[in-house]
């Protein structure tokens, strides 16, 4: 059955990525027409109609492309399901698994290659399926999809807002794709994560809804999951790379890289970032400040809390405020209870004008562990007086008040 050439390639390739990423549900045929819904921007309702000879003589889909009357990915999503995958008549119990058993093996080897060779991907999955490792082979498959990916949703060098929702969720694949590889091979997962972070640098676009700005982000966020137990031997192949994108004029923020970089426990690549993050400052100026990712380092390594208090004093004191429950908390886990109990009132003292909720709160519960509970009572007492309508102030000021709860309420009206 010819059902590609019904669509625009690009169309097509992209129906090829739904039905493998298993968007097409409630796939039913009723006589010669075949009717199913495909998840995309939200769910759509596909229906194909077919002459005796089994040809299409009909597509309608009620998304915005195929209301026109164009063929759409949902439609060839749905075709390809019902071609390769789950037919409705073998849907159920063990039907389906009898009938592959009865198919001879030449005619099953047959048809998975040529399954193979119109989708790559799916060689990927049977790979997974059947516990095989993936090889480079597949390594420059996936680097060569996340690439078509970009490729196809440019158009004269930019995507436009209308288009970001349809790039979006197509990479959402890619990064199932890191997502797998992290599982199985780490370097895979390295080179896939370096490969896609360099890819989308080149990508213009109307990113009103962040959506570039996310896909960065969760970049950033496996890269620190892999480099949060790296050995040295991986830090010798990654760390210049993950540096030089750092580099990049392309890169207008660093930020989710930087904060990558402070998962490193090794202490040769500890050593240089924190060398890395003072030449970033001198190159910049002091026009940014990137002390808080040397905190961060720090604390994630289990630096003394000197130096720790050091670079937190340094900083301006927004920065300071951003950084300052991450620091409080090192030292609630260092056990410097009368350096936390200082620091935070401190805080306290130098921006008496901001809502400092959080850090009263913080230093509520530090006495309330301790058993101080005059300083506990007191701290409770200005939050509940100064919040009186949140729930949790009430009813823990409530409790600790007991009998006397009516009496206090009376006078403090």
């Amino acid at each position: 059955m010819g059902y590609k050439d019904l669509f625009d390639d690009v169309i097509f390739k992209r129906g090829m990525g739904y039905y493998s990423d298993d968007r097409v549900h409630h796939v039913k045929m009723d006589g010669h027409v075949l009717a199913g819904e495909v998840d995309g921007t939200k769910k759509y309702h596909c229906k194909i109609t077919f002459d005796a000879s089994g040809e299409v003589k009909k597509m309608s889909c009620d998304c915005p492309y195929g209301e026109n009357g164009t063929p759409c990915k949902h439609e060839a999503a749905l075709l390809l399901k019902f071609t390769y995958g789950d037919l409705p008549f073998l849907a159920d119990g063990d039907e389906f698994d009898d009938f592959v058993v009865q198919v001879n093996e030449g005619t099953k080897n047959a048809f998975l290659a040529q399954l193979f060779r119109n989708d790559p991907r799916q060689l990927e999955a049977f790979k997974r399926f059947a516990h095989i490792a993936l090889d480079e082979q597949d390594l420059m498959q996936m680097i060569a999809y996340m690439e078509g990916i970009v490729e196809r949703n440019t158009v004269k060098g930019f995507i436009d807002y209308y288009a970001m929702p349809d790039f979006d969720e197509e990479m959402n694949s890619v990064f199932e794709d890191i997502h797998n590889c992290m599982e199985e091979n780490r370097k895979h997962a390295f080179c896939l994560i370096l490969a896609t972070y360099d890819a989308l640098l080149n990508v213009e676009c109307d990113d009103s809804d962040g959506r570039l700005g996310m896909m960065f982000k969760h970049l950033g966020d496996y890269l620190g999951i892999l480099l949060s137990d790296a050995s040295q031997e991986e830090l010798d192949i990654y760390y210049d790379k993950i540096m030089s994108l750092v580099k990049d004029p392309r890169c207008d923020d660093q930020e989710y890289l930087l904060n990558a970089l402070t998962k490193v426990t090794v202490k040769e690549y500890v050593d240089r970032f924190n060398d890395a993050i003072e030449n970033l400052m001198d190159d910049d100026d002091g026009f940014r400040d990137y002390t808080h990712f040397l905190i961060e380092s720090h604390i994630n390594n289990h630096a003394p809390i000197e130096q720790v208090l050091t670079e937190y004093h340094s900083l301006h004191p927004m920065c300071k405020r951003d950084m300052a429950k991450r620091v409080f908390n090192y030292l609630l886990d260092c056990e410097e209870y009368d350096l936390f109990e200082k620091e935070v009132k401190q805080l306290l003292k130098e921006m008496p004008d901001r809502d400092n909720t959080e850090y009263v709160e913080m230093l509520k519960d530090f006495y309330k562990n301790i058993g101080h509970d005059q300083a506990y009572f007191k701290t409770l007492e200005e939050l509940f007086f100064k919040h009186p309508y949140n729930k949790d102030y009430y009813h823990e000021y409530k409790n600790v008040i007991g009998d006397d709860w009516d009496q206090k309420r009376v006078v403090n009206k």
